[in-house]
């Protein structure tokens, strides 16, 4: 029988295993009557059992007094019946959502603590935690590596109960609250082969791969910042992305001014709370995002350009080939090459690029060198892949970086070069496959 992948689902799954129980928020499905019995608790949560939307609701001192906050804006009420009336608006019809009970996480005279934790399976199907950072920054990788420690067995224990009814999943991201040496299991989220922040941990854990990858971490206000601190300009990607959509450069410009560039618009943005307020608004709240370092691409008359390689193989016994490769050269303006204004076969690109003192053969050979060890890596992990479609950035001093895999590749791409032997050497790939 299959199973939902909902929030609701999830809980279920985890409250029937006795060493979780007791690291799981009150939770319950929220409806209209669900406060006529029994008060509502002075803070809980309101979570669609689909979705990153959510809803905090908090009690203040002065009676009947309330608040809701998204995480962008906030709301004050008289009573609990505005509450009700304002979430049963907000709620829509045709989904459904849960309520959790944080009263426990609200203490005035301790910290709270927020952290992302990624579960991730390796081959041999063994789980470890592959990642772990407290998403507002208060916490030292010291403490970090602590709070790995003592709670190492709930963040498996967490994996492994969802291991059976989800077997093609290979990453968890664990949100946890925590106060003192409590900890609270908030949300679960799972990724699957297709997520950029699954690959991505897989690829990091390959020590020859790690230096071609680009610094990357899931994206919250704070690691956002922090990125811009550092490489004073950054990717947002959603996790589960395609076609550049949903892709933001920000930059860091002198004082607390930041550019925004979404496909072809540049918005200026001053401040650090305003920033943060329209990522919020139109990306975060939405969806699991990543931000990554820009990797500062060489150029072909002044526009960025990336390199699309298909490595295929004809099945998993099957060694990986790379079977073709095509140069994308962004449009002017665009910041992603997705919308292409230009497709050149890689050696005649490098050639016109502003590479200079690098030979393009072994640009090339390097490339493909990488690009194989990737799949070979990826592959271990996804049995059945036949083909990966690779982006790989080139910078000016001939560097170079996996920007992104992509499990599942669109090959018509191929179909603009003006050598139509390219895409017939992938379909040629595919058939030897179909033909077993």
């Amino acid at each position: 029988m299959k199973i939902s992948k909902g929030r609701w689902s999830l809980y279920q799954l985890l409250n029937s295993s006795e060493k979780l129980k007791t690291y799981l928020l009150s939770t319950a499905i929220f409806n209209e009557h669900l406060f006529d019995k029994n008060p509502p608790p002075p803070h809980f949560m309101i979570r669609p059992c689909f979705g990153s939307t959510k809803m905090n609701v908090s009690s203040k001192e002065k009676e009947e007094q309330y608040s809701i906050n998204n995480g962008n804006f906030s709301i004050d009420f008289n009573g609990i019946s505005e509450v009700l009336d304002y979430l049963n608006d907000a709620c829509k019809e045709e989904r459904f959502y849960i309520l959790q009970d944080l009263s426990f996480l609200h203490n005035k005279n301790k910290t709270l603590h927020n952290l992302y934790v990624t579960v991730q399976r390796r081959k041999n199907s063994k789980w470890t935690v592959a990642d772990i950072f407290e998403k507002s920054g208060l916490l030292i990788q010291d403490e970090l590596s602590l709070v790995e420690k003592q709670f190492h067995d709930i963040f498996i224990e967490t994996a492994r109960c969802l291991e059976s009814p989800f077997p093609e999943c290979t990453t968890l991201v664990l949100d946890i609250g925590m106060i003192q040496e409590k900890l609270w299991i908030q949300d679960v989220e799972l990724h699957f082969s297709k997520s950029k922040w699954c690959q991505y941990q897989i690829l990091k854990t390959k020590k020859e791969l790690s230096p071609f990858l680009p610094d990357t971490q899931l994206a919250t206000p704070m690691t956002i910042l922090n990125f811009l601190e550092k490489y004073k300009q950054v990717m947002l990607k959603p996790c589960m992305g395609q076609w550049g959509l949903g892709i933001v450069q920000c930059t860091l410009k002198k004082g607390e001014v930041f550019e925004l560039h979404i496909e072809r618009n540049l918005h200026i943005i001053e401040g650090r709370k305003e920033f943060i307020h329209y990522l919020l608004e139109h990306f975060l709240l939405k969806k699991t995002y990543m931000v990554q370092e820009r990797i500062q691409l060489a150029t072909i008359e002044d526009c960025v350009f990336d390199t699309r390689v298909m490595v295929q193989r004809e099945d998993p016994a099957f060694e990986w080939e790379v079977t073709a490769n095509a140069v994308k050269i962004a449009s002017k303006k665009f910041i992603v090459t997705n919308v292409a204004r230009a497709l050149l076969p890689l050696d005649l690109a490098l050639e016109k690029s502003n590479i200079k003192n690098l030979s393009t053969e072994s640009i090339i050979i390097r490339l493909d060198q990488i690009c194989i060890n990737a799949a070979n890596h990826l592959g271990e992990h996804f049995k059945d892949i036949i083909m990966i479609g690779m982006d790989v950035g080139i910078d000016v001093h001939g560097n170079i970086k996996m920007i992104e895999t992509n499990l599942v590749p669109d090959i018509s791409l191929f179909k603009k070069l003006s050598d139509k032997s390219v895409l017939e050497k992938i379909k040629n790939k595919m058939k030897k496959r179909d033909n077993k």
